[in-house]
């Protein structure tokens, strides 16, 4: 941006709002109305819970020539806002406690020592970094819960947490932004960006393992809205097996495929959860990218171990991607015989609970032990302000690359 244009933002900011001292208080003044606060911290706060509001007011007037620059000008608002501050609420940063626990809670009810040795177990330097890292991330950020009621100062915590991955992942995720729009089809506009930036690992894999999986049958274990589903078309994939439990998600990965035209024969939607038995589990679906499963509230759909479901099909799977918003540990117990049979590509998502987290990657250890696996660690997203993102990334070893 500008310096022109930062100082255009400035400048209407000016007009729009203002604070001065009178004697011990302080008074602001936001679009001609005046309030009294004792601390610079509650003005702070009201100008950022004020930000979205006063965008509005301007929108409204519609005094500028087009909408862009009516957002352009927005934008500068809100970086001004930033700067005069330098503080912002944390809003839905921070670390997940709600499917099934909290992180925090598990360190403090268990073992952290052996449990973390384990995890760290035959890993490389990078997957090492990521797990350090994200530790750090579960003992100093706050729960999910109480992030609402919480400031951060916004380079305090990027000094301490963003790393060169993230900022690599910001110029993909420019790259790639119209690319997912243009490219793809989706029948709602929610576009979870990691999945068209690394395709859940095999954008960026060697020759070898899009060799390995091409033509072979695909697991897509949380399939949301068909956006996993549409990327693996470009490995030539013979069939995608997609498990999703959400009915709004599963009617929208319907209008997707067709949208993109994709055969039927193609793809095959199971409304199932995926895990270590047949059986039931209670979820609760809002209809949005998070459905989460519960023992005892919301509506039961079936379950089943993916050993169980694949036992009767012809099938040969050469990869298997699972995000199921905490219940990854158990679905893992549930495809034991797939991977030692098949000897698949693996890449599962392992933020959205302690269980996952930290259990996964030492099972998958005992599983893939006669295996010749090589298991790593890392991060698809960029944020310093939570762990979402945070991935097992595993293959036969002998696909390295030389």
């Amino acid at each position: 941006m500008s310096q022109k244009n930062n100082m255009q933002g400035y400048s209407f900011l000016e007009k729009i709002l203002s604070w001065k001292s009178t004697g011990k208080y302080k008074v602001l003044t936001i679009l001609g109305c005046q309030k009294k606060f004792v601390s610079q911290k509650r003005i702070s706060k009201i100008l950022l819970n004020g930000v979205s509001k006063i965008q509005n007011e301007i929108l409204e007037t519609k005094v500028l020539a087009n909408q862009n620059e009516i957002l352009g000008l927005c934008k500068n608002i809100s970086l001004s806002m930033n700067k005069l501050t330098n503080k912002r609420r944390m809003e839905w940063q921070g670390i997940v406690d709600s499917s099934p626990s909290s992180f925090k809670d598990f360190i403090l009810n268990n073992s952290m020592p052996e449990i973390i040795k384990d995890l760290k177990a035959n890993l490389d330097e990078k997957s090492l970094q990521i797990i350090d890292r994200t530790l750090k991330k579960i003992v100093q950020l706050p729960d999910y819960t109480y992030s609402k009621y919480l400031y951060v100062d916004d380079n305090e915590f990027r000094n301490r947490f963003e790393t060169e991955d993230d900022k690599a992942f910001n110029a993909l995720h420019d790259k790639y932004f119209m690319v997912a729009r243009t490219k793809y089809k989706l029948s709602k506009d929610d576009y979870d960006m990691e999945v068209f930036v690394y395709h859940h690992g095999l954008n960026f894999a060697p020759e070898k393992i899009k060799k390995y999986v091409k033509g072979k049958d695909f697991v897509d274990a949380g399939a949301y809205v068909g956006d996993s589903a549409l990327v693996f078309m470009d490995y030539s994939p013979h069939k995608i097996y997609s498990f999703e439990i959400s009915e709004t998600s599963i009617q929208n990965y319907q209008k997707t495929m067709e949208l993109n035209s994709i055969e039927k024969d193609k793809w095959q939607l199971v409304k199932a959860a995926l895990s270590d038995k047949k059986g039931t589990v209670t979820v609760a679906d809002d209809g949005g990218m998070s459905v989460k499963v519960y023992n005892s509230k919301g509506d039961t759909v079936e379950a089943t171990d993916l050993d169980a479901y694949l036992a009767d099909k012809n099938v040969n799977i050469g990869f298997i991607k699972a995000d199921l918003e905490g219940g990854k540990y158990k679905a893992l117990i549930g495809m034991e015989k797939t991977i030692k049979k098949y000897r698949p590509v693996l890449s599962f998502a392992i933020y959205h609970s302690p269980e996952e987290f930290f259990y996964t990657k030492p099972l998958l250890d005992k599983i893939t032990k006669d295996l010749n696996y090589k298991i790593t660690i890392d991060c698809h997203f960029s944020s310093c302000f939570h762990i979402y993102g945070t991935v097992i990334w595993a293959y036969p070893r002998e696909l390295e690359e030389n």
